[in-house]
Order: C-alpha cells, then sequence, then structure tokens
C-alpha cells in the first residue's frame, strides 16, 4: 500500500470567486469589524473605479473606509510601515488589500503586522515568523497572477540591503479572498503577459517541487490547463471575459498549490534577478522558466510528462518533439516569444560580472530549497552561463 508524506494544505477561509464579486465585499466584510483599511497601488485601481466600488458596498454595510494609497510594484518596507501607522490612525478592525500582488502583498502584511509594534525589518531579514493572529485581511486580487490572494507570505524589498526576499507565517494568510475576473479586464497585454507566466510557473514549480503532495498535485495541474488555455487569449482580448475567468482561476488554483507545496529554482532566482535587472517579476520567471525546466530534466520522473498532457502538448507533434522536458520547455519559449519575453539571460541585462553573487543568494533562497534537483551556487552558476 503506498504511503502518502504527512503535509499541510493552507488556504483563506473564505473564496468568493465570480464576476461581479466585488460587489459583495461590505456583505461578506460585517463580521470582521465596522473599519476598514482599503490599501492598493498607484493609481490604476482608483482609475479604474475599484476603489469608489469598494467603498460604496462597505459603506452599504455601515463599515467606515479609509485609503492607503502610493504602493510600488516592488514594494519596500517603507510601505508597508507607512501602511501601518495609517491603520492605526484609522483603528482599522481589517484591510482590504486591492490590486495587482504587489499591493495585495503589502496589504497583508499591514495586517498580519497591524497588532505588533515590531518593525517589518526583522520578520524581512529572517529572522521572525509572521505567525501571531494580526487584523483580518481580505485580498483581492487585479491581476491573473502572483496567487497572493492564497499565500501566507509576502514579498518585499530592502533598498538599503538591495535584498527582496519574502516575509511568512499564518497571519499572512488571507481571512477571506475575493477573486472577480471583471477586474483583471482592464489590464494592458504586457502586465497581462508577464503575470500569466507568473501564474504558469508558480503551477509547473508546485507540480515538480519536493513538497508536492496529492492536494498541491491537482490544484497544479488545473492551474496549467487553465492557464495554457488561456493566456495568449488574454493577452490578445483583454476583453474576452471567458480567458480572464480561466487565467483568474488558474492563478487562484497555483497560488493555492504553492502555498502547500512550494516552489523551486525560478523562484530562488527570480529575486536576486530582479533587484539586479529591474525587471518585472513575472518576465523574469518566464525568462527562466524553460532553462530550469531542461535542468530538472533527469530528477522529476514522469511529471514534466504529466504537465504536457495537461496543457495539450501531444508527443507526435512537430514543434515540439524530444523528451517531455524538451516539450515542455521548447513550448514556454514559443510563448515567451509570442508574448514578447526574452528567454536569454543578457536579454534580461545581465553580465558576466552579474552571475556569482546571484548564484550565491539563489543557492539559499528557500524556494531553490524545493527545487526537484539539488543546485550548490555552483550548479545554479553553470546554468546561467550556459543561458547567458
Amino acid at each position: 500500500m503506498a504511503t502518502i508524506e504527512p503535509f499541510v494544505f493552507r488556504a483563506p477561509h473564505e473564496v468568493h470567486f465570480g464576476v461581479g464579486e466585488l460587489g459583495r465585499l461590505g456583505e461578506v466584510s460585517q463580521r470582521l469589524g465596522r473599519k476598514g483599511l482599503i490599501t492598493t497601488g498607484r493609481g490604476s485601481a482608483r482609475e479604474r473605479g475599484f476603489i469608489d466600488r469598494a467603498q460604496q458596498s462597505l459603506a452599504a454595510e455601515g463599515i467606515e473606509v479609509a485609503v492607503y494609497e502610493g504602493i510600488a510594484p516592488e514594494p519596500p518596507l517603507a510601505d508597508v510601515e507607512r501602511g501601518r501607522e495609517v491603520a492605526r490612525a484609522h483603528e482599522a478592525d481589517f484591510v482590504v488589500a486591492l490590486g495587482g500582488g504587489s499591493a495585495v502583498d503589502v496589504g497583508k502584511a499591514i495586517a498580519a503586522l497591524g497588532l505588533t509594534e515590531t518593525p517589518v525589518t526583522e520578520y524581512h531579514s529572517g529572522g521572525l515568523a509572521c505567525d501571531a493572529p494580526g487584523l483580518p485581511c481580505v485580498a483581492i486580487p487585479t491581476t491573473s497572477g502572483t496567487g497572493s490572494e492564497a499565500t501566507p507570505n509576502s514579498v518585499l524589498t530592502d533598498p538599503a540591503k538591495a535584498k527582496k526576499s519574502s516575509i511568512r507565517g499564518a497571519a499572512l494568510l488571507p481571512e477571506i479572498a475575493i477573486i472577480d475576473p471583471e477586474l483583471t479586464v482592464p489590464l494592458p497585454p504586457e502586465p497581462t503577459a508577464h503575470s500569466g507566466l507568473d501564474a504558469l510557473c508558480q503551477a509547473i514549480e508546485a507540480y515538480v517541487s519536493r513538497g508536492a503532495n496529492p492536494v498541491s498535485d491537482a490544484l497544479a495541474l488545473r492551474a496549467v490547463r487553465s492557464i495554457a488555455g488561456s493566456l495568449r487569449r488574454a493577452h490578445r482580448d483583454g476583453s474576452d471575459l471567458d480567458a480572464r475567468t480561466d487565467m483568474a482561476l488558474g492563478s487562484h488554483l497555483a497560488g493555492l498549490a504553492l502555498a502547500s507545496a512550494r516552489l523551486g529554482l525560478v523562484h530562488g532566482l527570480a529575486h536576486p534577478v530582479g533587484v539586479a535587472t529591474e525587471k518585472p517579476h513575472g518576465l523574469v520567471c518566464g525568462a527562466m522558466l524553460p532553462m530550469v525546466i531542461r535542468a530538472n530534466a533527469e530528477h522529476v520522473g514522469r511529471r514534466y510528462s504529466q504537465v504536457c498532457d495537461t496543457a495539450g502538448l501531444s508527443d507526435t507533434d512537430p514543434s515540439f518533439m524530444g523528451g517531455a522536458a524538451d516539450r515542455l520547455a521548447g513550448w514556454t519559449e514559443q510563448l515567451c516569444s509570442e508574448l514578447g519575453v526574452p528567454v536569454r539571460l543578457s536579454e534580461l541585462g545581465l553580465s558576466e560580472a552579474d552571475l556569482e553573487p546571484i548564484a550565491e543568494v539563489a543557492a539559499k533562497a528557500g524556494s531553490t530549497a524545493y527545487n526537484p534537483r539539488e543546485m550548490s551556487a555552483g550548479a545554479i552558476l553553470d546554468l546561467m552561463r550556459q543561458n547567458l
């Protein structure tokens, strides 16, 4: 009889998925308190009317609302500290994190640390976990990519140390997630491509991760199927609501999968490469995914073959010949090309001089520890040189 290794599955207490679900924000938030703080980015949610709609829904239930705007795309620790000050001044009972992955990450961190005076730097250094209860968080993504509404971590940057990494802990898992595909319709093609590639990478990495389990496997493969069938369509026509709905579902399922299975080398590299190049996270993930798939080829068993089957890649298609890893890597390269994403590290702006310090950081990353092939700094450096 096969033995299933022990595992932990993490998910928000409630998930509300569907077109128009933003309108239920006030209704589902009533039990969280009478004062809410909305956190968001640098203007797109305001310009598209999402902030007004959120405020109206909350106000209709008698909830007093404050708004904290201006969260950066690659958020520094200071964005969290400023938001905590606003939350305290408003005496917020809960936080509504509305926006792209960065805005949701910062909103989650503000909520998780809302009942403590400990500086966020102490969590970002790796010395503390965000496990003590904080304020409840309602996470509402406006992109389909990070799955942040389903994960117990928040990616932040410390500019003083040129360090981008996650803070982690149970308090970072949102109480409620609202995934409304309609909110992703105005997203331009480029961020649609980048966020979609991030979601695809998360689904594939979670499926072959050392931490994969039966629940994360089911979620990851379903995410691959949704994303493979809809990313090109959503990129080509943002008003295609069916494609946007499939992408929203795929992104959320990938987030649920990685929350318990973790990721791999692509994400171990993504943070230091992102800091070095200042390129968007999803673009970096897409660029590095093919080389990591090939590097892992002999260490995943039949799993890449199963991903190929799920993505609809026939082993008789002349466009993607070879073993499963070659077929999957070739398909992701073609997908990146169609979406305007490079797959060579030099095209990201890296040079030989950049590689060794990046490899040293990536080798120590938590995500790299879950890669199916054990990767030392030397092995990572060799891989990057081959793909420069």
